[in-house]
């Protein structure tokens, strides 16, 4: 895998548990 692509997936993981996160504390 190159940089672009592992840099990718690391932005998306990051952004989804953000997501995770403020979902939950919203319940």
């Amino acid at each position: 895998m190159s940089n672009t692509t592992i840099s990718i997936i690391l932005i998306l993981w990051f952004l989804s548990i953000g997501y995770l996160k403020s979902e939950i504390s919203d319940q």
